[in-house]
């Protein structure tokens, strides 16, 4: 399942690069890039609810998708990121944790 879901971080991430690439330089291309990565991304998604819960799924895959865009954006493109955005992702990541050990207690019972 971690596996699963770190692809589709990737893809989503590739969605979100490809996506602002091609607004920036106008490229069709990269349009298309951008929209192959979100069907994968989806296909993949709809893989992952036949084996696993919905939420939990969920929940990692928009938490992390979210964190890397804001970061790729960071170093990319040279957005800047305001201290809401930084105590959002702090968030984010407390949120993930908290998934992560409701996942393993439930695990280990």
């Amino acid at each position: 399942m971690v596996k699963k879901i770190i692809l589709l971080v990737i893809l989503d991430l590739s969605a979100a690069i490809f996506a602002r690439y091609s607004f920036n330089e106008e490229s069709l291309l990269a349009l298309f890039a951008s929209v192959i990565c979100i069907v994968f991304a989806g296909l993949g998604f709809m893989e992952l609810l036949k084996e696993n819960v919905t939420v939990i799924i969920n929940a990692i895959w928009i938490g992390l998708g979210t964190l890397f865009i804001t970061i790729a954006s960071y170093f990319l493109f040279g957005e800047s990121i305001s201290v809401v955005q930084t105590i959002a992702m702090c968030v984010i990541v407390l949120g993930l944790a908290l998934v992560g050990y409701e996942k393993a207690v439930t695990v280990t019972q």
